[in-house]
């Protein structure tokens, strides 16, 4: 590739009367921030490559993807209903590799909504159930590429400060990488009358511990809650904010220890950040069916894209905007417009299509790095130990060889469980749910091959 054009990919999501499925779209990028792609309403581009169509997923598709380096993470399956689990795909695509898509397995859990998450080189998977069951915990997973597994981690507890009535419904709308942390979006809806509820956690990944993150709670509707994976810059973060189109900058503090129990989290008023300038069309105009997603360039540059719903046969268009936060301190910070301009990608056999996700593997994030969880390892090395005691608490899987294939990973060995200690009861009866729905799983492999 030649260096001085970046490559951004998008995941679309497509539904038309003849189908499901999901697509790759390619948008080339200058290093001075403009957009090389050309395309027209009479010559729309067509994407890249098709991802997965209705032969894999009958019925209407959810859609995850993350990064990992230049690797794109793709999870994509039926929406579930809310006691079924549906069909499923997996797959890695590389551009700096073959280019192919490698399978690789899908969290465990079944019958559940899934958020992935991509921090320290490795997958989160953070499941909200889809039934009314507010006082179940939100079930964790942990993805390590180099060991092709996955792990559960402590389920997201209940906040007690959070009403009962408001839990029906919980939606992870996006998360920073703060160091060895993870600060989660978590949104509860209004429903029958109800307010709604931002609530900011923080998940430590060296200590495996979650913990409550303090913020103005009069700011929680006028600003947040915040939108995709956000951008760090020592404790300042930037993110998209509510509204589509806008971004928002706002810092997390800590203070305290853990040890003697004083550690506090906490947000500081959130800002809307000035200077982005979009491409205005009067034929096509801004409304509430927009989908969007931003993609870090490097050096505080992004490449913003949105569409919005646009039933026609032939194309659906694309708004572009390169820009540049230029960082200051305080509230000082700022959007420097590069370059916005309205593209399009053609329709054809695929019907409207959705933004789900774009990443530019010319540039990867640097974000601290780290091995298996101290929690899991040590719950290893106790499953090596045949002396020590089992419990039903926690189901935990033999590492594999670190190689990807084209196939679908299989675990080939199921270890016994070990004891994991939680301060809610619940925490047991969720990880008991984990080992009974592993073990079908492992059943109906060992059935197939039969």
């Amino acid at each position: 590739m030649d260096d001085q054009i970046r490559s951004v990919y998008l995941t679309l999501h497509y539904h038309h009367t003849n189908g499901v499925g999901g697509l790759l779209h390619e948008i080339q990028i200058s290093k001075d921030g403009k957009v090389i792609t050309k395309s027209t309403e009479d010559k729309p581009q067509p994407p890249a490559r098709k991802l997965f169509d209705e032969t894999e997923i009958p019925w209407v598709p959810f859609v995850r993807c993350e990064r990992i380096a230049s690797k794109l993470y793709i999870y994509a399956g039926e929406r579930l209903r809310a006691a079924e689990a549906g069909a499923k795909v997996a797959y890695i695509f590389d551009p700096k590799a073959s280019g192919d898509l490698v399978k690789f397995d899908p969290p465990y859990l079944y019958a559940t909504f899934p958020n992935i998450m991509a921090a320290h080189g490795r997958l989160y998977h953070l499941a909200t159930f889809l039934a009314k069951k507010p006082w179940m915990p939100m079930p964790f997973e942990l993805y390590d590429p180099t060991t092709n597994s996955w792990d559960p981690l402590t389920p997201v507890p209940h906040f007690a400060f959070i009403p009962q009535s408001s839990l029906a419904r919980r939606e992870l709308t996006g998360y920073a990488v703060w160091g060895s942390c993870i600060l989660l979006s978590l949104w509860y809806p209004s429903m029958k009358f109800k307010p709604a509820h931002f609530v900011p956690v923080v998940f430590n990944a060296e200590s495996e511990t979650w913990h409550q993150v303090n913020f103005d709670q009069e700011q929680r509707i006028q600003r947040f809650p915040f939108f995709g994976k956000a951008a760090v810059v020592g404790d300042t973060i930037y993110a998209l904010g509510d509204k589509k189109g806008t971004f928002i900058s706002f810092s997390i503090k800590k203070s305290g220890s853990e040890e003697d129990g004083t550690l506090i989290y906490s947000l500081t008023t959130p800002y809307e950040l000035k200077g982005l300038k979009i491409i205005q069309s009067a034929k096509y105009r801004y409304y509430s069916g927009i989908t969007e997603c931003w993609a870090p360039l490097g050096d505080l540059e992004f490449c913003l894209v949105q569409t919005m719903s646009y039933w026609a046969n032939r194309y659906q268009p694309l708004f572009i905007t390169t820009f540049k936060i230029i960082h200051k301190e305080g509230t000082n910070s700022r959007i420097e417009t590069i370059h916005s301009t309205l593209q399009f990608v053609s329709t054809k056999g695929y019907g409207q299509f959705w933004i789900k996700f774009g990443y530019c593997p010319d540039y990867e994030p640097k974000e601290a790095m780290l091995t298996t969880t101290k929690g899991i390892q040590k719950e290893r090395n106790r499953i090596k130990d045949s002396s020590q005691e089992v419990d039903c608490d926690i189901l935990l899987f033999e590492p594999k060889e670190e190689r990807l294939t084209n196939e679908k990973v299989e675990i080939r060995t199921c270890v016994s469980m070990s004891v994991v200690p939680f301060h809610q009861t619940i925490s047991c009866l969720w990880l008991f749910l984990f080992q009974s729905l592993r073990f079908h799983r492992l059943t109906s492999k060992t059935r197939r091959a039969r």
